[in-house]
């Protein structure tokens, strides 16, 4: 994916990326992820106990060990979309209306989303202006053994 900040403003606006195949996000409806980091820590883990609200969670594996981390419901709503090969400007528009606002800082807390997907190794490549949307993100039924982020 190289650096973000070489990619000409021009450019912006029609870039999509596809997921790595080994990311995952999906909605928990448990308190799974206090349980899987009290297992991590060697603790002792809560109850599982339903949400009143589903909870955002992102699934990734860079290397051996899986990582795990919860997704504001922003970010989670960008993924999603950034994963069915939406472009950057369509990303933007959708902060936008998420957060009621038209002005730059919309286009750059997707700009820093996006860095953080980077540097975390969620994005398996630059699809670019022309090459189409995302395929399937990943295999299913693979087991997670998690690290919190």
């Amino acid at each position: 994916l190289g650096d973000l900040a070489g990619i000409p403003p021009e450019r912006w606006g029609g870039l999509s990326f596809a997921p790595h195949p080994a990311v995952r996000r999906i909605d928990c409806m448990t308190n799974v992820d206090a349980v899987w980091g009290a297992l991590h820590d060697g603790g002792d883990p809560p109850a599982v106990e339903p949400l009143e609200q589903p909870r955002p969670l992102i699934a990734f594996r860079p290397d051996v060990e899986s990582r795990f981390r919860i997704m504001p419901a922003d970010e989670a709503m960008m993924w999603d979309e950034a994963a069915r090969g939406a472009t950057f400007a369509t990303l933007c528009e959708l902060l936008a209306v998420y957060w009621g606002q038209d002005d730059a800082g919309v286009a750059a807390r997707a700009a820093q989303y996006l860095q953080g997907w980077v540097n975390s190794g969620l994005l398996r490549r630059e699809l670019g202006e022309s090459d189409g949307r995302a395929g399937p993100a990943a295999e299913k039924g693979h087991r997670i053994r998690a690290v919190r982020e």
